[in-house]
């Protein structure tokens, strides 16, 4: 994996799942999102220029009367995502060079690496502070996994969807769990995040790394996590909206609808060099799963967004995130979906 690991690994295996009933979401592209932004300067508010949003702090990139910029938060895990595709029709594995669409995921080798130590019994991620289960709890149903994690004690609980995505490295091939981290041995675990459109379902994520919602009477795997996320810690202007804590920028609207291929060289193109696509893992950090909807005053998006993490197993699609159900599950390249260009800070 990508990243700084302390401890020994052990090695386990997990199967994939594929995702039924969402083909006619996938189809319904060109929806939502509004026409292209115009531009923005990062130093609008407190974020660059120093002080409160009204404008009392020092002009340009440093502090000024107003005090320093508040600081920078950890940041968000990277996957190890090593992988690239062609982007073509049919698609085709290749090397992240610079004959394949770009920047994807597998070309970036700069992000923020997860710091993750293994005990025989608990992952911890440094990053992120979360501590997790491995091996997982058994099975059962929702409110059942519910009770398991509760039994352990000390703050035990179940994952919310963000909090399992973020130990979840998107570069393995078998399961985004991987054959070092959570060591699951199903394909189906429980989220703590209820269906907000009927109470009767909750969401779980599979190993290939997709949100599902699924009735909570199914038995499914139960792992526990203990600890709290960092708190976003955002400023909302105009154009955009920057979360300190995951040292990301965000164009506060969608543009397109387009193909993958498409959306990878749009937001450099668009909005100048510093600007890309958005990895799946940082996708999912601006879901605001009670609405369900984008957060940060982005504007809604009712189909699917691209990002630039292309699956590991099928070199025809591309990870996407559906923020009105919401959802991530892997589409056809060739399909039309809106894009949401980030920088990182």
């Amino acid at each position: 994996m990508r990243g700084r690991v302390v401890g020994a690994l052990i090695i386990g295996a997990a199967g994939c799942a594929s995702l039924a009933g969402l083909g006619d979401f996938q189809d319904r592209a060109g929806e939502g999102g509004g026409g292209a932004p115009t531009s923005s300067s990062s130093s609008s508010g407190g974020v660059a220029g120093g002080g409160s949003a009204g404008g009392s702090g020092g002009s340009g990139g440093s502090g000024g009367t107003g005090g320093a910029s508040p600081p920078l938060g950890p940041g968000w895990p990277d996957s190890s995502t090593a992988h690239c595709i062609t982007g073509e029709a049919g698609g085709a594995s290749s090397p992240c060079d610079d004959t394949v669409p770009s920047p994807q995921d597998g070309h970036h080798t700069d992000l923020v690496e997860p710091e993750l130590a293994f005990s025989t019994e608990v992952l911890t991620d440094g990053l992120t502070t979360l501590q997790w289960t491995r091996g997982g709890e058994g099975a059962g149903t929702w409110a059942e996994a519910e009770v398991t994690c509760q039994n352990r004690g000390a703050d035990w609980r179940l994952p919310s969807a963000l909090e399992m995505t973020s130990v979840a490295d998107y570069g393995e091939s078998a399961s985004v769990f991987g054959t070092s981290l959570l060591l699951l041995t199903g394909s189906l675990s429980w989220l703590s995040n209820e269906d907000t459109t009927d109470p009767g379902y909750a969401w779980v994520m599979t190993a290939g790394g997709s949100w599902v919602s699924v009735d909570k009477s199914l038995d499914r795997l139960v792992v526990c996590v203990r600890g709290a996320l960092p708190a976003p810690d955002g400023v909302v202007d105009a154009t955009t909206y920057t979360d300190r804590t995951t040292r990301l920028m965000w164009r506060s609207t969608s543009e397109g609808p387009s193909t993958w291929a498409e959306a990878i060289p749009h937001c450099a193109t668009q909005h100048g060099p510093e600007w890309r696509l958005p990895t799946i893992k940082e996708l999912v950090t601006v879901v605001d799963f009670e609405a369900p909807q984008l957060r940060g005053g982005i504007a809604p998006v009712f189909t699917n967004l691209w990002s630039s993490t292309p699956s590991r197993e099928q070199s025809h699609r591309a990870w996407v995130l559906a923020p009105s159900l919401p959802a991530i599950f892997v589409n056809d390249i060739d399909l039309q979906a809106r894009i949401l260009c980030v920088r990182s800070l």
